[in-house]
Order: C-alpha cells, then structure tokens, then sequence
C-alpha cells in the first residue's frame, strides 16, 4: 500500500480558474514521489494555469519529496503556470535566523528551521534587504536548515538575482544533505560553499 494519498480536483483553485488543487496525506517519500508524478501526468500534460498543493494532511516530507516540488515549479514556470503549496501544518513553525558581519565587509545569515510556507516568510523581507545596497557579499549558513521547498527556493534564486544586480555576491554556506540535493535539481548547486565560515567569507572579500 503507498503511504501517500492523492485527491484531484481540477479547476478548483484559490488563485484563480483553469487550476487544479491536489490534496495529499502521508508520507512523500522516494515511493511517494514517484507515485505523485505518475498521477500527475495527465494534469500536467493540460498544463493548467494553476497548480495547487495542499499538503496539510502530509505528514512527512524527505528529500525526494522536495525535488518534487523543485520540479513541479520548474515545469509550471515553463509553461507559464504558477506553482502553490498551501495549507500547511498550524503546528509548522517560521524558520529562526540570526544576521552578522564577518571581517572584510561580508555578511552572515544563519537559517535555522525550514524554508517552507511559513520558514520563507519569516525571513524573506531580511534576506532580500542583506542583497541591496552596493557590491553586497552575503553568505547564507544553511548549515541548521532541515529542509527547502518551492518557495523557499524561489526566495534563494531571487536573493541571488538581488545580489548580482547590485554587483554582488550570495554563496549559500554548508547545507544539509537533503537541502544540497534540492539546491542542486534546482540548478544552484554552483552557488554552494562548504568550509569554515570564516575561510569561505575571505574568499568572497
């Protein structure tokens, strides 16, 4: 028996008609994954203008489960569909993060919790204002960050942007096992740092 449960309801979406919104309960695990994919086929192959997940049943998310994510966005993106995940647990709680300035002028933001819905709320606003101003060098120690989902990745690729047209640099510093290979399906596996904080910063300086 799949631990994950699947419910499509097409065109039913808070974000507008044309969408469909996929309930799922359990555990998206690698098995998980491969199950969600294959139902979602014919739905992605409409290419519907909103796809909605609503996971608040789901409960447990591994690795494989975010590259899913990381891939639905990417598929909506290309099709100029847009991607949700709502609903997520009352229990979640936002992610914690602590800002520093290292020697030669390059700054620290530590992520501790998960960038999920809630997560990536919690410190989009001071992530994106640490990418402004002139030639920002900012490191992101995701070292305490136990997992990244869509929009988490969203805000990671726009602070990278933010960063380089201000002529500056972001470096996302010792992740997790699991959030590597989420950064790295993404495409930002060369934005990766590992090491010593202190001897990645200087090279950045």
């Amino acid at each position: 028996m799949n631990p994950l449960s699947i419910s499509i309801r097409k065109k039913s979406t808070p974000f507008g008609s044309g969408g469909t919104t996929v309930l799922l309960s359990g555990i998206l695990d690698r098995g998980g994954a491969t199950h969600l994919m294959e139902e979602l086929q014919p739905v992605l192959q409409s290419e519907p203008s909103h796809l909605v997940l609503d996971i608040t049943a789901l409960r447990h998310v591994n690795a494989d489960g975010i590259r899913v994510f990381a891939k639905l966005l990417a598929l909506q993106e290309h099709h100029r569909g847009s991607f949700h995940i709502i609903n997520l647990s009352s229990h979640a709680e936002g992610a914690m993060f602590e800002a520093r300035e290292l020697k030669g002028g390059v700054k620290i933001l530590q992520i501790a919790g998960n960038l999920d819905l809630r997560g990536t709320q919690a410190v989009e606003q001071n992530v994106l204002k640490l990418c402004e101003g002139y030639r920002p060098q900012l490191l992101l120690d995701l070292s305490a960050t136990d997992m990244v989902v869509s929009l988490g990745i969203r805000l990671l690729l726009q602070a990278i942007k933010t960063a380089s047209a201000h002529g500056g640099r972001v470096l996302l510093l010792n992740p997790s096992p699991a959030v590597a290979n989420a950064l790295e399906f993404s495409g930002l596996a060369q934005f990766i740092a590992r090491g010593k904080e202190s001897e990645v910063a200087a090279g950045m300086s």
